[in-house]
């Protein structure tokens, strides 16, 4: 070991593990409770980078002298960056949030969802942070060359890995809600049930695509509100019904 490689990686430090493991996990419940603003876009890719990062932070601070600790060096530097990218608009919204003043009992929410919204400074920087320390000590262990290698290998999977995840979920959603034509209206009330139990649906993102199915199928313009009636077979406004309990109208309405 050089005099350069550091020991006290094991040690619990909360500056670390506050903002790249708590805050990322807080970010997307807060996310999913609000609307699904952000998780909503890209499910499968978010999760899967966060997962990335909190795995590659943790190999980081426990497993560094292993070959996982060489693989890391790729991960924290992408999804810092990444983070730290995402956190720049995010970051400006919720100083927008801040200057509102609802009334009180919503406050407390758009506070809440304003700095967390900050976060993703905080756990690009700490990523970053991690992935400059943890390349000057592997560089001191193991030379420039390898590290290179290596963090560049990691750095590849974390991308492909996140593009592939998010590639399979918009296929498998994309093809479940074309399946829905295929299906007599009075089957749509089982098919809108199974697809609502797919996990990445979270609450509203399986309800949107449907809309925007919907809109494209009987010819309505998405900036509209969608008005049930004659347009499409009432079975299908049924079913929709139970699956999300509200209407057609009610449930497609545009968001702001």
């Amino acid at each position: 070991m050089t005099a350069t490689a550091r020991t006290d990686t094991k040690t619990v430090d909360w500056k670390v593990w506050v903002p790249g493991v708590i805050t990322p996990i807080a970010c997307f419940v807060v996310d999913y409770i609000m609307g699904e603003y952000v998780l909503g876009l890209a499910p499968a890719a978010l999760l899967a980078f966060a997962a990335i990062g909190i795995a590659s932070l943790v190999i980081s601070r426990n497993w560094r002298q292993t070959a996982a600790g060489l693989v890391a060096v790729g991960p924290l530097w992408v999804v810092g960056g990444l983070t730290f990218v995402l956190g720049i608009p995010l970051a400006v919204v919720s100083s927008l949030l801040f200057s509102l003043v609802p009334t009180t009992g919503v406050l407390v929410a758009f506070m809440t969802w304003g700095l967390l919204g900050l976060t993703p400074l905080w756990t690009g920087l700490t990523y970053l942070g991690e992935a400059r320390a943890l390349t000057v000590d592997q560089v001191a262990r193991h030379g420039r060359l390898k590290i290179a290698l290596f963090g560049l290998a990691g750095g590849v999977t974390a991308v492909s890995l996140a593009i592939a995840a998010q590639a399979l979920d918009s296929h498998f959603l994309a093809a479940r809600v074309a399946a829905l034509d295929q299906q007599a209206p009075e089957a749509w009330h089982a098919r809108l049930q199974s697809l609502n139990a797919y996990p990445l649906c979270l609450r509203y993102r399986c309800r949107r695509h449907v809309c925007s199915h919907l809109y494209g199928q009987f010819g309505q313009d998405p900036s509209m509100l969608f008005t049930e009636g004659s347009d499409f077979p009432g079975e299908i406004g049924s079913a929709f019904r139970q699956a999300y309990g509200l209407s057609v109208s009610e449930a497609c309405r545009p968001v702001i």
